[in-house]
């Protein structure tokens, strides 16, 4: 009986406990002080793996060479990304994030109407696939927020790095507003379409 419970409370306090997504892929994530790129573990409106893409996108932010050699460099993408190792826009990445400066970064933080932006986008297109980067602007005519899709990846790791590779896209503009200091805000959508794929829906402000 008291081994049951002890088992009870270990499993209670491991779904409890929420590890850094980048410790699986280097212990220098393991770092107090990636603790505070942790932005969202109190945003009860994200699910944890929502939570965690903005967790993984503090990390890249506050350490953008540590994530270069540590994460980019042994990404083992999935299968679905295919070649994508021998394309320009995985080679020039590394190059990119040499010429970010972290310290002109903002850590970003959830925001509870980018996040309901991002989950009626998410849920509203069901049965389509494919999207153009749009920049949403208020009755003003400014910069209401900006916005990034991930298709069909679904770890936090996966989804950030698809962004940033950025394939077919010339512009690199999903790239380009994951690593702009501008941003602040995010609200993060993670959801499954009929046709079997993810989208993580990324709301920027």
């Amino acid at each position: 009986m008291k081994l049951t419970k002890l088992l009870i409370a270990l499993l209670i306090s491991a779904s409890c406990y929420s590890q850094n997504p980048l410790s699986l892929w280097n212990s220098s994530w393991d770092n107090p002080i990636f603790e505070n790129c942790n932005t969202a573990k109190n945003a009860k409106y994200m699910t944890q793996r929502e939570k965690d893409v903005i967790w993984v996108l503090n990390c890249m932010r506050k350490s953008p060479g540590l994530f270069k050699e540590t994460v980019i460099q042994d990404w083992d993408q999935p299968k679905r990304y295919g070649t994508i190792k021998l394309k320009n826009e995985y080679k020039n990445l590394f190059y990119y994030m040499d010429n970010i400066k972290p310290l002109d970064m903002n850590m970003i933080y959830p925001d509870s109407l980018l996040y309901i932006s991002s989950f009626t986008h998410s849920t509203e297109f069901k049965n389509q696939k494919g999207h153009e980067r749009i920049t949403q602007v208020d009755i003003n005519n400014s910069q209401s927020c900006s916005e990034v899709i991930s298709y069909n990846s679904f770890e936090a790791i996966d989804i950030v790095m698809d962004l940033l590779v950025d394939s077919g896209n010339p512009s690199y503009g999903h790239r380009k507003c994951i690593t702009s200091p501008k941003y602040k805000l995010a609200g993060v959508s993670i959801n499954k379409h009929n046709l079997g794929f993810y989208s993580c829906v990324i709301d920027l402000k």
